[in-house]
């Protein structure tokens, strides 16, 4: 096979990933639609509805605290190709299992699994940052954290409109189908060998001596070591912190969200604030508020990328101030269309608080090392996802909705004091 150039691996590799995040957003906009009118699942008392969204949210996060370092781990050793292809397939076959639930324990059990044997968004990260110059990283990474946006925007708008032409579990018996797609794509164009324009690879020491990076036959053993040669590092530390606390406070709001619009879209058309027509419906409205959050992400994710490899020093204050900002605005259950601009801050602070982070990592750790750096920061992100969607939920049965939307601008206020001005890209770490 030919040589692809870094920037033909970028492509192929935004594609695979837009393919995989457009159809699991088709499946969880609906989480709580699904719940309720599914006859098998049958979920009609709110409380209960808040409790399993909140459990199904969270489900992969259980596993894939472990899951995801350890195959960061492997990456490293039997080639990075192999675990975007692992990671497709698994997320496949859980989507097809999530059509056939009858009961919500075992949707809980399913997404469980997806933790356990999925992981697309850390493959591809380890993939492309072993094969982009350090000088593109920030750009890298951003477009292709762009693809997620893109198929945010796509998924929800798709997912409802099949939802209601099909039914929900017909969906998920799609989604498998398009992974399916994402999987194919991967074996047939993604190149084994590294790409003529890769950054050169720096071997890691196996020596047990004083300073040195050890790697081990035991893979736990290898990532908690390196994970504490990644602390000693200020940049590294920052950076893995935004991204545990920023994911838990982004969390919170999600957990709730689309019963949140479900029940804010329906007082307005009860109100007579809106006419009942078809983007007044519950799982439209949720639909069109997850597009645009897509849509301000996608727009906003490429000026993130740009500006932090020309080394602007004020990104962390901005995308956290417009997540504090939008989410503040949904604490007073405002009018519907006040929630859609509330959704685009969201969505551009969204795309600045994750590609940020991952591109400051990729540039401080050895290139041999780097899919596990990502696995580890990937697992930052499940902690503070697995926090957020469980205590959000929680939170949200005692006391309320919008009381998840005051934490979350809370907590983005304080990564803002933390971050500003710390996180920025430092030069090249040497573990050794």
């Amino acid at each position: 096979m030919t040589t692809l150039s870094w920037r033909q691996i970028l492509a192929i590799l935004w594609m695979v990933q837009f393919l995989v995040t457009m159809a699991t957003t088709l499946g969880l906009t609906f989480i709580p639609f699904y719940l309720e009118k599914d006859p098998y699942l049958a979920v009609t008392s709110n409380t209960e509805r808040i409790f399993y969204t909140s459990l199904i949210l969270g489900g992969p996060f259980f596993t894939t605290l472990i899951a995801t370092p350890f195959w960061g781990w492997m990456g490293d050793r039997t080639g990075r190709k192999k675990q975007v292809l692992r990671a497709t397939i698994g997320l496949c076959i859980t989507q097809l299992l999530m059509g056939f639930a009858i009961t919500p324990m075992q949707l809980v059990l399913i997404r469980m699994l997806q933790g356990m044997i999925s992981g697309v968004v850390a493959a591809n990260l380890g993939l492309l940052s072993a094969s982009t110059p350090v000088e593109h990283q920030g750009r890298a990474i951003s477009i292709l954290q762009s693809s997620n946006p893109v198929g945010l925007v796509l998924g929800p708008v798709v997912g409802g409109t099949m939802a209601y032409a099909f039914g929900f579990r017909q969906v998920y018996w799609l989604i498998g189908g398009v992974i399916f797609l994402a999987a194919i794509v991967s074996w047939r164009l993604l190149p084994s060998d590294a790409p003529k324009d890769a950054p050169k690879e720096e071997a890691t020491p196996t020596e047990n001596t004083k300073g040195s990076v050890r790697s081990t036959s035991n893979p736990f053993r290898d990532l908690y070591e390196a994970l504490q040669r990644g602390w000693q590092n200020a940049s590294l530390r920052v950076a893995f912190g935004i991204l545990m606390l920023g994911n838990f406070a982004w969390s919170l709001s999600q957990a709730i969200f689309a019963i949140y619009a479900d029940k804010l879209i329906s007082r307005a058309v009860s109100d007579g604030q809106v006419a009942s027509t078809w983007w007044s419906q519950d799982l439209a409205f949720t639909s069109i508020c997850m597009s645009v959050t897509g849509v301000a992400s996608f727009a906003m994710s490429f000026w993130w990328g740009r500006s932090h490899d020309e080394g602007g020093r004020n990104l962390m204050f901005l995308a956290t101030t417009f997540i504090a900002v939008g989410s503040f605005l949904l604490v007073f259950w405002p009018p519907w269309w006040v929630v859609l601009v509330a959704r685009f801050a969201m969505g551009g602070g969204l795309s600045g608080m994750s590609s940020l982070p991952y591109a400051t990592i990729s540039a401080n750790v050895p290139s041999a090392e780097r899919s596990k750096y990502m696995g580890l920061a990937t697992s930052m992100i499940h902690l503070g996802n697995l926090g957020g969607f469980l205590f959000g939920g929680a939170l949200a049965r005692v006391w309320g909705e919008s009381t998840n939307f005051t934490i979350t601008a809370t907590l983005c206020l304080l990564i803002l004091i933390f971050s500003w001005p710390r996180l920025k890209p430092l030069p090249r770490l040497s573990l050794s």
